[in-house]
């Protein structure tokens, strides 16, 4: 099964990158980008990429704490399971 969900979640990722490309190859057009020190001038291609890596990072920085406690969590569980089974050998 665990298979399986990697061949989807790979084809799911050419299908993405490919989509990405066409619509790349469409959206060509300079365009200027105004911020607070400047600004400068991008292929809106560019510039869309750019803020959708953004967006990624900051979600994967945000779910980073959550990760760590239900590994944390999961670890300790562990331990209290190899606990009981040893408990268990003991007693037979």
């Amino acid at each position: 099964m665990a298979r399986m969900y990697t061949v989807f979640s790979i084809l799911f990722a050419v299908l993405v990158f490919f989509i990405y490309l066409g619509l790349a190859a469409q959206n060509t057009a300079e365009v200027n980008f105004h911020y607070y020190f400047g600004s400068f001038e991008l292929p809106l291609y560019i510039l869309l990429t750019l803020f959708m890596v953004f967006g990624i990072l900051l979600c994967g920085f945000l779910f980073l704490p959550r990760f760590f406690c239900l590994k944390l969590k999961l670890l300790r569980s562990q331990r209290a399971l190899d606990k009981k089974t040893l408990q268990l050998e003991k007693q037979k």
